[in-house]
């Protein structure tokens, strides 16, 4: 009787953990995560852009199975080519690339927080480090030249959970700058932009709820 009980137990808890891993983003889970980025120029000033690459950290907090918090803290580069004659401290132009460092904070919408494959769109603010370079190292923007700005971005992805600790996401986003120096010129109107896509592994923490949940599952099993 008591090896009977032990299995049922054992079964039960089995069917637990099975039908709670579909609630993936429940209210509470917190997640920590890191990737990589490719980032690349959007601007109106030149057309001969490189990608290029950098990396992050993020975070992720659902305070509500449907609505989450998500921050992270970028750093990266992309390039471009500047024409000869558009920047008088770079007269020569020539190849060049621009340095980012950028914290952000996004409002998340989770399209299937239930599922597996959680599709879902953000939006946020960021504040961003900036400092356009040519390649050989001549800057292109004057010591009086702001490097900081405040942007706005725009994106979405997927969500991927292998299990409920661990998830693979793949995420892209436009970024609407609030400056017309992420290149180190003004020579058009409107204000610069990026695009940054990247995928990140990312390490979740248990709510509360499925916490007591489980504890009291391995509770029963040995009772």
């Amino acid at each position: 009787m008591k090896t009977w009980f032990r299995s049922a137990a054992v079964l039960l808890l089995a069917t637990f953990v099975a039908i709670d891993a579909d609630a993936q983003m429940r209210m509470g889970k917190l997640g920590v995560g890191v990737g990589g980025s490719m980032y690349q120029y959007y601007g109106d000033d030149y057309t001969l852009v490189t990608p290029k690459f950098g990396g992050a950290l993020s975070v992720t907090y659902n305070p509500f199975e449907y609505i989450g918090f998500r921050s992270l803290i970028g750093f990266g580069q992309f390039g471009y080519k500047v024409t000869s004659g558009s920047n008088a401290l770079a007269p020569a132009g020539g190849e060049s690339y621009t340095q980012l460092m950028s914290a952000n904070f996004y409002v998340s919408g989770n399209l299937m927080p239930s599922g597996r494959v959680n599709p879902f769109v953000t939006a946020g603010v960021g504040y961003t480090y900036f400092d356009p370079r040519t390649n050989g190292g001549l800057a292109l923007i004057s010591g009086t030249g702001a490097k900081y700005d405040i942007a706005l971005f725009f994106g979405g992805g997927v969500d991927y959970f292998l299990s409920e600790f661990i998830s693979i996401s793949a995420s892209g986003e436009y970024c609407l700058a609030n400056s017309d120096l992420y290149d180190g010129v003004t020579t058009k109107s409107g204000n610069d932009a990026y695009l940054r896509g990247g995928i990140e592994i990312r390490y979740y923490f248990f709510d509360q709820g499925f916490m007591t949940k489980m504890l009291e599952a391995l509770k029963a099993r040995y009772e």
